[in-house]
């Protein structure tokens, strides 16, 4: 079923950002965000800048959209936000509450507005949406990310992969899968994006001006042990 919300926080976050209509609202930079891990705090904030450094947070630091009306365990953690090539706004998140435990998370929120302030909103359980195949054995499928495939023509989606020790996913990796066209449902089963031997999560790709794409990732471990670290990939 096709869900659209519209928070009361927003009208207020409208009212916030109106002073800054006279100074072209689309040179600035939205941040999105979740404050912790306690229930309350798992819920889509929003910040402003000019700079993209220095950010102020909307609605008071409140939440803008809440958590409760959106995802099947009742917290978001890890959103992210895109802008897409047709105007639209695309956000994903993790659906998943740390109260309930580390591997609760069976899937992901898709989200999309024209606007910002209504969101047409749809939960992926990949238990259910991918039942008799591996991808229905997860534990983990965290911090997704959405960027636009000019190959395929539509937007991928990405995030990393986890299971019990003894299932399709030991060790945390990056998947990722495609969206559908009206953002409301991902369509083929997690296909792995890259191979590394060691865990692999967070991960973020950036398009630059020359057409390369950079991959960022958080892993630890390895051979010197490291407890965390960002590398970076370059391809073309």
């Amino acid at each position: 079923m096709r869900k659209t919300v519209m928070t009361f926080f927003l009208l207020q976050m409208l009212f916030t950002t109106s002073v800054f209509c006279n100074k072209h609202l689309d040179g600035y930079y939205l941040f999105v965000y979740f404050t912790g891990n306690q229930t309350s705090k798992q819920q889509i904030c929003y910040a402003l800048s000019s700079d993209g450094i220095d950010f102020v947070p909307l609605n008071g630091g409140h939440p803008v959209i809440a958590s409760d009306s959106i995802a099947v365990m009742k917290g978001v953690r890890d959103p992210h936000i895109l802008r897409g090539t047709n105007g639209w706004f695309y956000m994903v998140a993790t659906d998943m509450d740390w109260t309930k435990g580390k591997w609760s998370n069976r899937g992901i929120v898709m989200m999309r507005s024209q606007n910002l302030l209504d969101w047409e909103h749809h939960t992926v359980d990949f238990h259910q949406r991918f039942a008799g195949t591996e991808a229905a054995k997860v534990n983990a499928v965290w911090a997704p990310q959405t960027i636009w495939d000019p190959a395929a023509q539509k937007y991928m989606i990405y995030f990393s992969l986890h299971s019990e020790k003894d299932g399709p996913y030991p060790q945390d990796a990056i998947y990722y899968t495609y969206a559908n066209a009206d953002f409301s449902d991902v369509e083929i089963i997690p296909k792995r994006l890259f191979e590394y031997p060691y865990p692999t999560i967070d991960a973020d790709i950036v398009l630059d001006e020359a057409g390369i794409y950079h991959l960022f990732f958080n892993t630890w471990g390895g051979r010197w042990s490291i407890t965390s670290a960002i590398y970076v990939y370059r391809f073309a």
